[in-house]
């Protein structure tokens, strides 16, 4: 452990705290972080010298994070990065500031932190500790849909570098900004260098960062080439050598991932494409699987093996097939539709939150949302971070009131921000549920046209037969 050293002023205005500013730096340095925290904040609150008061705000921030107080550490962190670059702990705040984040899965917090106060003392930053940086910056970018700013972020020259433990993410950030500007070419290339940096950060062990952006990345590319492939055709050579390379990229995507039942989907379209029926059959048989049916909607699927059947001219396969869609979502339409109405009026948006948590784990006959669209939503990448988050804070508030060296005042303080920051981000979460789930609604009733249409298709066939 790195202990602490600090140049005490000769003549101290307060000597009683000075004492407790060097014994709360001793309970650090010996690893006692709860007495540490007490002793560091009651020379914050209380101290007259501003330079104490810096000092003991930053290593008690950093006594919070060995105490896997995270939240608790970011609030602090926060007001010596809003102190600016005048507070000598900025910098090195900032890189604590991120590792607070990444243990919330804060996407909003510090991500927005950073982003407004970028400025000149960021080039004191570390190089990894700067990449990461540039990588929150071009994402919030990205959500604001300023997609050059985020590339000036994002470029392997003058942002993230390759070889950075950032460059997989930024690589394949910088990929589904191509895919927006409709320059394929490009996407395909920035997704296979995302590929190689994803690749190497898992063999150096940092797998939990890593997999996800390798699973997405292979995607990427397995969708650009789908796409290459759609519009030059599959009777032209180059068409077709793009629909295969398709294939084989879905099949890349690791089994039992978030990923795997989306990869089976879509490869399911390639084949049917490339006129490999069976093989497009044999996709669509797997999402039956109780590890997908259970977990997520695929009411695509059935339009799938809807099409293959009537491709084949075998009508009762199409008409049973369309009974099986009906079966798995005809209830569901209805049922969501009453409970996008059905919010109390004295409920907040939370309400939304709460109602999806309830219909993920009980029983999918009580559930107020159909079971398997609420878990569709729930598998949201966005929706789990967030949900984390909220948890997070719930839990450390836990911790917080069972610390009887916490009780009172510092423990107010806290907690107040956590219920502050739980207020702000619950209506957020309960409207994202709320939108989620309207488009899981129009997916359904798109799905339910496309099968009404081939209903009245196969009729037609069938007649002329």
């Amino acid at each position: 452990m790195k202990k602490i050293c600090l140049i005490v002023a000769l003549v101290m205005p307060m000597p009683a705290l000075g004492q407790d500013l060097d014994r709360a730096i001793e309970d650090f340095n010996n690893q006692q972080y709860q007495e540490a925290i007490a002793g560091f904040y009651e020379v914050l609150k209380y101290g007259e010298n501003r330079g104490d008061r810096n000092d003991a705000r930053y290593y008690m921030a950093r006594a919070m994070l060995n105490e896997n107080l995270s939240f608790s550490a970011l609030a602090f962190l926060r007001e010596i990065i809003l102190d600016g670059p005048r507070n000598r702990h900025y910098v090195s705040a900032i890189g604590y500031l991120l590792e607070a984040g990444e243990r919330l899965r804060d996407d909003y917090n510090v991500p927005n932190i950073i982003n407004r106060e970028y400025g000149d003392a960021f080039r004191d930053l570390k190089d990894v500790v700067l990449d990461r940086v540039n990588l929150l910056i071009a994402q919030v970018l990205y959500r604001q849909d300023k997609l050059d700013d985020a590339l000036g972020f994002l470029d392997a020259e003058a942002g993230v570098p390759p070889g950075s433990s950032e460059a997989p993410s930024a690589r394949y950030l910088s990929g589904l900004i191509a895919v927006r500007n409709n320059d394929l070419e490009n996407a395909l290339a920035l997704f296979q260098e995302a590929l190689k940096e994803a690749s190497k950060a898992r063999k150096a062990g940092r797998t939990e960062y890593s997999d996800r952006v390798y699973r997405q990345s292979v995607l990427g590319i397995a969708r650009v080439y789908y796409e290459m492939g759609s519009r030059l055709g599959p009777e032209s050579p180059e068409g077709a050598k793009a629909l295969q390379q398709a294939a084989l990229h879905f099949r890349m995507v690791p089994r039992f991932t978030s990923d795997w039942g989306d990869a089976i989907f879509e490869r399911g379209w390639v084949h049917f494409q490339l006129g490999e029926y069976g093989k497009s059959l044999g996709a669509v048989h797997s999402l039956s699987a109780p590890f997908f049916a259970q977990n997520a909607q695929h009411a695509e699927s059935y339009v799938l093996k809807m099409t293959n059947y009537f491709y084949n001219c075998q009508w009762d396969r199409v008409r049973r097939s369309l009974g099986n869609f009906q079966t798995a979502y005809g209830s569901a339409v209805p049922k969501l539709e009453a409970f996008l109405t059905s919010k109390p009026q004295e409920a907040g948006d939370i309400w939304w939150y709460e109602q999806l948590k309830t219909s993920v784990t009980g029983a999918a006959a009580e559930a107020p949302i159909p079971q398997v669209m609420a878990r569709t939503v729930a598998a949201n990448n966005r929706y789990a971070r967030l949900s984390f988050f909220l948890d997070a804070l719930a839990k450390e508030a836990t911790i917080l009131r069972s610390i009887d060296l916490f009780k009172g005042e510092l423990a107010g303080e806290l907690l107040t921000a956590m219920d502050e920051a739980r207020e702000a981000l619950e209506p957020f979460m309960g409207r994202l549920v709320r939108n989620k789930l309207r488009r899981q609604l129009v997916i359904i009733k798109g799905m339910a046209s496309q099968a009404d249409i081939i209903e009245i298709q196969t009729g037609l066939e069938e007649a002329s037969w």
